[in-house]
C-alpha cells in the first residue's frame, strides 16, 4: 500500500507571524493554499505581526472577490472576522458564516456598529475584522468612511490587501496606523492600491480609478 509522506510546502506563500490570530491545522492551510494554486492564485506581501487589526480588501467588483479572501483566510490560517450586510445572513448559510466569523451588520445603525466593534477589539486579545472600503461592486463614488473610524476609535492599525486578477494575485500591501486626519490617511492608502486589476474593472470605485 503506498504511504503518503509529509505534506510539502506551497512556495513563496506568507506564514502568519505569532502575534496574528490564527485558526486551522497544517493539513487544512495546505489544503486550502492548494485549492488556490489549482485556480492559478497565490498569496504575496508580508503580513503585519499585530494582534488587533481592521483589514481592508480591495477593489470589490465581484462576488468573486468574498470568495477569494475566504480560502486565502483558511489558506494562511488567519482566524478573521468578516464584517457582511445583514440582508446576507439568511438561515440557509448561518451556519456556515458563523463557523467563518462573519458578522452581520446593520446599514441603518452606524453608530451602533461602531460601538459593537469598540466593544469586540475591547474584548479579544487577538482580532482582525475585514471590511470591503467601498461598501458596494458596482462603482461607488466614494469609499465609505467607517472602517476609518472604526480604527480610530478601537486604537487598532489598517492592514491594506489588494485582489489583482491581471496576475491572480491577492497580495498583503502593508500597514497604516490612522493619524486622525482622514483624507490625508485615505490619500496614502488609495495609493497602495494603485495599479491593481479588479474582475469588472467597469464597476471599478471611483477614489481607485482616478489614481
Amino acid at each position: 500500500m503506498k504511504r503518503f509522506g509529509p505534506l510539502n510546502p506551497i512556495p513563496d506563500t506568507p506564514e502568519l507571524p505569532p502575534l496574528v490570530p490564527s485558526r486551522g491545522t497544517a493539513a487544512t492551510r495546505w489544503f486550502w493554499r492548494r485549492s488556490l494554486q489549482s485556480h492559478g492564485w497565490k498569496i504575496e506581501g508580508e503580513v503585519p505581526n499585530v494582534p488587533k487589526a481592521i483589514m481592508l480588501g480591495a477593489p470589490h467588483t465581484s462576488n468573486m472577490d468574498g470568495w477569494l479572501g475566504i480560502q486565502s483566510m483558511l489558506a494562511l490560517g488567519l482566524d478573521m472576522s468578516i464584517l457582511i450586510k445583514d440582508s446576507a445572513y439568511n438561515p440557509l448559510v448561518k451556519r456556515f458564516l458563523d463557523w467563518l466569523h462573519f458578522i452581520p451588520v446593520n446599514r441603518s445603525s452606524p453608530q451602533g456598529l461602531l460601538d459593537e466593534i469598540d466593544r469586540l477589539f475591547s474584548e479579544h486579545e487577538k482580532l482582525w475584522i475585514g471590511i470591503a472600503p467601498e461598501g458596494t461592486r458596482f462603482k461607488p463614488e466614494h469609499w465609505k468612511s467607517g472602517f476609518y473610524r472604526m480604527a480610530v476609535r478601537a486604537k487598532v492599525p489598517l492592514v491594506l490587501v489588494g485582489f489583482d486578477y491581471q496576475h491572480k494575485v491577492m497580495r498583503f500591501l502593508g500597514q497604516l496606523t490612522p493619524t486622525g486626519d482622514y483624507e490625508k490617511d485615505l490619500a496614502i492608502i488609495l495609493q497602495l492600491y494603485r495599479g491593481l486589476v479588479p474582475r469588472h474593472p467597469d464597476r471599478l470605485s471611483l477614489p481607485l480609478r482616478q489614481q
